[in-house]
């Protein structure tokens, strides 16, 4: 029993290319947002006196989370030149 008559789409296998094209490129851009998007929560953690590449990380695997993480961070730079103001 064949299961690639189960996978074709109307006109042919011209579709089914061109849908796996752009299926493929989609994921190919939203990984690239979600690299930028982790990159630049890195680099925002860095201000804030943390290390970017463990924050990169953070940010590139768990999402959302990460980045909700790196907002609720607190200042270490901004902390430090205040307490040696004192």
């Amino acid at each position: 029993m064949s299961y690639t008559r189960y996978l074709r789409m109307p006109g042919g296998d011209t579709a089914a290319i061109i849908a796996s094209v752009i299926s493929l490129a989609f994921i190919v851009l939203m990984i690239v947002i979600w690299f930028k998007a982790a990159k630049n929560m890195a680099r925002i953690a860095a201000d804030k006196g943390y290390k970017e590449r463990k924050w990169f990380h953070y940010c590139f695997w768990l999402g959302l989370v990460g980045y909700l993480m790196v907002c609720a961070m607190p200042d270490k730079k901004r902390r430090r030149k205040h307490t040696d103001e004192e």
